[in-house]
């Protein structure tokens, strides 16, 4: 019985050391340390060093800490709005209503087809050339050539008027038809916007909720850490059994795990929020 008591303590051991060993490796280890104050989002960091700004890469953003996420400061949402019209799908839109008014006013000028106006100029130079010869055989003349040449231009000056029937009790129609298209271009770059800026404010409020949940957590995770050593430490000298040992340990993974999970949903919201409102926010 003895023996069996040694072999069972003796797995919990080495399963305990695994266990803080694989929880150290997962956790980032900037959380495991304590938190100096940080300014709220939104606001300027204590330190007036400038941070300088990178492109935003996901894989970048498995290294930041809480603090890092802290210190960032989070646009005004009105500006991120804003900026969101500068976006490549706002552009195309808007486009759009460049090319709609652009043939409304070619069908508001479409009139101009039913009168034509027509001319012709010419010039040149008429010459002849003409002989004179005597018909007295007795007495002829000498022949003489005789040459002759005048300038002279012509003009004229037309119009023609033609209007089909058709076209003419149509017109009205038509440019109703283009005001049309013109205000469907517009309310598709509204209606856009309007579904851009719920996107911008759903992943505006989930970055404000887990920022303010964040260093909350990586808190807990500091002290379920300590926690667990101390138990580690009470159970190496007998003072706890194996199941306390083992719940405190789940506890630990627990808390690591909320905090992992608080981070990516963090991560997420940012790279989201960048992209539809065009602007830099993650400048680790």
């Amino acid at each position: 019985m003895k023996l069996t008591v040694s072999f069972v303590t003796l797995l919990v051991l080495a399963a305990g050391a695994y266990a803080q060993q694989t929880s150290n490796s997962l956790l980032p280890q900037p959380a495991l340390q304590e938190l100096s104050p940080t300014p709220l989002p939104g606001q300027a960091s204590p330190n007036d060093n400038p941070v300088q700004e990178t492109a935003s890469d996901p894989s970048d953003m498995a290294h930041m800490t809480a603090e890092d996420y802290l210190a960032m400061e989070l646009p005004p949402l009105g500006v991120l709005i804003d900026n969101s019209r500068q976006t490549a799908q706002m552009q195309y839109y808007n486009t759009a209503i460049d090319e709609a008014k652009t043939d409304l006013k070619t069908e508001r000028r479409n009139w101009l087809k039913y009168f034509r106006a027509t001319g012709n100029y010419q010039y040149g130079q008429m010459n002849w050339l003409s002989t004179l010869s005597g018909s007295d055989a007795a007495d002829p003349l000498p022949v003489v050539p005789t040459y002759q040449g005048k300038e002279q231009s012509y003009w004229n000056v037309g119009g023609v008027v033609s209007i089909p029937l058709n076209d003419l009790f149509d017109r009205r129609n038509r440019v109703k038809n283009k005001k049309l298209a013109v205000e469907a271009a517009e309310q598709n770059v509204e209606r856009w916007q309007d579904e851009l800026s719920l996107k911008i404010i759903d992943a505006y409020t989930t970055v404000l909720q887990n920022l303010s949940m964040i260093k909350t957590q990586a808190e807990a995770v500091t002290l379920a850490i300590a926690q667990y050593k101390i138990t580690e430490a009470d159970f190496m000298n007998g003072k706890i059994d194996a199941v306390t040992l083992s719940r405190q340990k789940n506890i630990q993974s627990a808390t690591v795990r909320e905090y992992e999970q608080t981070r990516a949903s963090l991560n997420n919201a940012l790279l989201r929020l960048e992209i539809m409102s065009h602007t830099k926010i993650i400048t680790k």
